[in-house]
């Protein structure tokens, strides 16, 4: 009797599997090169007898040894796949995206609109647009925020908001991407709201003064305040303005000083002989401010 031998049958393919290695950022995308790992098994097969991967959706393969550096940004499509002694090649391939971003997204810009006064204030309340930021990294700009404090607390952006704070705003606005990386230094602005004149008063002493004899000088103090809350007083003038044009003057930028007048008015002249000192304030926006106070010569 002829003896048969039987050999024994494999029909267990390998099972590859692929290990990523890097930093993690966002919705599957790393933030750093990414090393790749391939191991290969053949439980209750004939073992493996190799192991090659593929980029490019599995038209190419190459044999396998070492782990694989993935450093071009951007989504790679791995395959691998083994076969074993027996013949038997994995079907399908095992498949891993390796997607990788390493660059924050740039450019996010400022804009604004309003009115503009002077020393770059505005007079207005200020509308803020923002452009998002490109995103060379390949994982797309996922949404831009803005910080009204310089960078302390950041809010989402969606669309043109107002400012209508008086005094100045330090903006700031960045963008971010689906990896997770965020754009730095952000755009930056610093705006400058000033809408209310300065407040100011103006008072003399005295009066009323009674006439006395032509070419007869009695001293006047005047006496001015001014505030601005916002951009801060810029210029201050006070002039003297005589109704019958002889002692007109420019008393200078002091809000407060002692000057000479006439104490003498026409006859003809029923309501007295009047003396206007005017104050004129302007704030560094430009807002200008005018208050006035009389004497009067009487009778």
């Amino acid at each position: 009797m002829q003896a048969i031998s039987i050999m024994p049958s494999d029909l267990i393919e390998p099972v590859t599997t692929i290990s990523l290695n890097g930093t993690l950022g966002q919705n599957g995308w790393y933030r750093s090169n990414v090393q790749a790992t391939i191991s290969a098994s053949d439980d209750g097969g004939s073992g493996v007898a190799g192991t090659e991967y593929s980029l490019d959706g599995g038209l190419t393969w190459t044999s396998y040894s070492t782990p694989l550096n993935f450093t071009t940004e951007g989504i790679t499509q791995l395959h691998a796949r083994s076969w074993d002694d027996a013949g038997n090649v994995e079907a399908p391939p095992a498949a891993s995206e390796v997607k990788i971003d390493k660059t924050p997204p740039v450019g996010t810009a400022i804009s604004l609109s309003g009115t503009f006064g002077e020393n770059n204030w505005y007079i207005s309340d200020v509308q803020v647009s923002i452009l998002a930021g490109s995103d060379d990294g390949c994982s797309g700009v996922a949404g831009t925020e803005y910080s009204l404090d310089g960078g302390l607390n950041w809010t989402p952006y969606s669309t043109p908001f107002n400012i209508t704070t008086e005094g100045i705003i330090q903006l700031r606005a960045r963008s971010w991407d689906n990896a997770g990386n965020v754009e730095a230094p952000p755009d930056a602005s610093e705006v400058k709201i000033d809408k209310t004149a300065p407040t100011a008063t103006e008072s003399v002493s005295p009066a009323t003064i009674k006439n006395q004899r032509k070419g007869t000088m009695v001293n006047v103090t005047y006496t001015g305040a001014a505030q601005d809350f916002a951009s801060g007083i810029y210029s201050t003038s006070t002039i003297l303005i005589d109704e019958y044009g002889e002692l007109s003057t420019d008393l200078g930028s002091g809000l407060s000083g002692v000057t000479e007048v006439e104490a003498w008015c026409d006859r003809k002249d029923r309501d007295g002989r009047h003396y206007t000192f005017r104050l004129t304030v302007c704030d560094y926006a430009g807002l200008q401010t005018i208050t006035e106070s009389e004497v009067i010569v009487s009778k």
